[in-house]
């Protein structure tokens, strides 16, 4: 009787599994076939037909894959968010049991559970379970899966009220402007943040060419981002010019005679800057030597100009809350704050306008009063 031939084996890693410590490790699995080509074609059939998203494998196991292969490479998410993403679920979800069950075998309850128990602030839990239901939305392009996300209760966003809007008061608007050339590198920063309300990342992105001189008008249309590798922390940091928050965050700003004023003063000093420390550059806002400006670092000057003149020191926020506090004092359509402001909706623009006390209530009551 002839033997018969054993069945050949070939393993392969299909991705990362979680260790009961916690630690992530490869995952392996076996393909098997009469020969060792037929045992390679069961893997690729396996690859072919769930792309190696086997949803027998562990639900962090798949998160992860989904991570560094979908996620990072996606140009539709903004690198911001992305990094966001992969922050809540390592540092609050990817330690939970939950992780470790195989997808298919978890209930939306279990999720539940999982996100009652996390031990953080509700957002990270609302980007956890966006990031898992994106996981899902991209299994169902592949297999008839349930999106158990949508079934489970997160804590929902809360957006602040106008009286939790931190502002600077005109007397000590007053008192920075008054002092402005004491501050020569941050003199035309601050101008511009009083003046149009412009988010501090979308500032230290400007060049030359986003003010027009002929139409005194400002272009923002891009922002400045520290960026790091999602993949390998260990490469360090550097910035780049990433899009704006949002489309809508695209707009064009009118200038003021005291702005133009200002923006040449900057010129001519930034231009003596780049005499003295040999270096040429189209951006607007540079150290000494030309380099970008980390917002970050930079608050150290801030904090000293603000210590010398006499001021609590505000962060760079608090320009754009005041800047769209004062449009809705001075009676300015909420559309058209909202579009000097760039927000996606005017419902982000209302918290401005909850910032009205009732004095100023009655003031635009009676200027609307027709006699």
């Amino acid at each position: 009787m002839e033997k018969k031939e054993k069945a050949a084996k070939v393993t392969k890693a299909v991705g990362m599994k979680m260790d009961d410590r916690g630690a992530w490790h490869e995952s392996y699995m076996d393909f098997y076939g009469a020969t060792e080509e037929d045992a390679e074609e069961s893997y690729e059939k396996w690859q072919q037909d769930c792309y190696g998203y086997d949803t027998s494998l562990p639900l962090g196991d798949l998160v992860e894959k989904y991570i560094y292969e979908i996620l990072i490479n996606d140009r539709n998410i903004r690198y911001n968010t992305k990094a966001e993403y992969i922050s809540a679920y390592k540092n609050y979800f990817r330690e939970m049991p939950a992780a470790r069950r195989p997808l298919k075998n978890i209930r939306a309850i279990d999720l539940q559970i999982q996100y009652n128990q996390m031990n953080c602030e509700g957002r990270y839990i609302r980007l956890a379970n966006t990031l898992i239901g994106k996981l899902y939305a991209f299994l169902q392009l592949q297999m008839n899966i349930q999106d158990i996300t949508k079934q489970v209760t997160v804590p929902q966003l809360v957006m602040k009220s106008g009286v939790d809007i931190e502002v600077w008061s005109d007397e000590e608007l007053a008192v920075i402007k008054a002092n402005l050339p004491n501050a020569p590198r941050i003199r035309f920063l601050i101008v511009l943040l009083m003046n149009t309300g412009c988010r501090i990342s979308e500032l230290l992105a400007l060049k030359y060419s986003d003010i027009d001189v002929k139409t005194r008008t400002l272009t923002i249309n891009k922002q400045l981002a520290k960026e790091k590798d999602l993949q390998d922390r260990s490469k360090g940091s550097w910035f780049e010019l990433a899009p704006t928050k949002s489309q809508s965050s695209n707009r064009r700003i009118p200038l003021s005679d005291y702005v133009m004023e200002e923006f040449e003063i900057h010129k001519e000093w930034h231009r003596g800057q780049m005499e003295r420390y040999r270096f040429e550059t189209d951006y607007i806002f540079t150290s000494l030597h030309g380099n970008a400006i980390d917002k970050r670092t930079e608050i150290v000057t801030f904090k000293r100009f603000y210590k010398r003149i006499g001021v609590p020191y505000r962060s760079y926020h608090v320009y754009r809350h005041t800047f769209g506090t004062n449009l809705c004092r001075n009676n300015v359509p909420i559309q058209v704050a909202s579009k000097l402001l760039g927000h996606s909706s005017i419902n982000v623009t209302g918290k401005y306008y909850i910032n009205v006390d009732d004095q100023q209530k009655i003031d635009a009551i009676n200027k609307m009063t027709l006699s």
